[in-house]
């Protein structure tokens, strides 16, 4: 039945290249792996935005890591989720997309050149100062811009609590 399909039937769908094999269709795959994501927020539309902070550009290696944290995540969730690669100002042009068969997959990057963490550290305790809230340090926060800026900056604004928002629990 299957040569059959393959002989007369991809021809009838348009496909042109000549099936010459069988190829299993039973996939099993049993490797234990914990995955750690940068950072997931939950936007007020219900969808997620992933951020990931490289020091260097990874290339199609990377975006296929990216990919997985996407696809399982979405299935897992079962959301929609979109990923900010956030590239210290080393990296200037970084690979974002690449094509695998009919699949496109891309990340939306933000390049850190040009910022300056002090500056962005100071708009944000001046916020706090105006009367918006800062959470505690919860242990264990990374750190995300001491690559992007300087470290003075980047370590103030984690130790102060600037960056932290409280955890919210998704799925279950």
């Amino acid at each position: 039945s299957m040569q059959f399909f393959a002989e007369e039937l991809l021809p009838l769908f348009g496909i042109t290249q000549k099936a010459v094999g069988i190829a299993p269709t039973e996939l099993v795959h049993l490797d234990l792996k914990k995955l750690y994501q940068d950072f997931n927020v939950v936007m007020e539309d219900g969808s997620w935005s992933h951020f990931e902070f490289q020091s260097k550009d990874g290339g199609i290696k990377d975006l296929k890591r990216f990919r997985t944290y996407e696809a399982l995540t979405s299935y897992q969730y079962d959301v929609v989720v979109v990923t900010y690669v956030l590239y210290s100002g080393q990296v200037k042009n970084p690979v974002t997309e690449f094509t695998e068969g009919c699949n496109t997959y891309r990340v939306i990057p933000i390049i850190m050149q040009g910022y300056d963490a002090d500056a962005i550290l100071r708009e944000l305790e001046q916020k706090v100062e105006r009367g918006g809230t800062r959470h505690e340090k919860r242990p264990g926060t990374p750190n995300p811009l001491p690559a992007y800026g300087r470290g003075n900056a980047a370590e103030r604004a984690c130790d102060e609590g600037v960056f932290n928002y409280p955890e919210r629990t998704v799925g279950g």
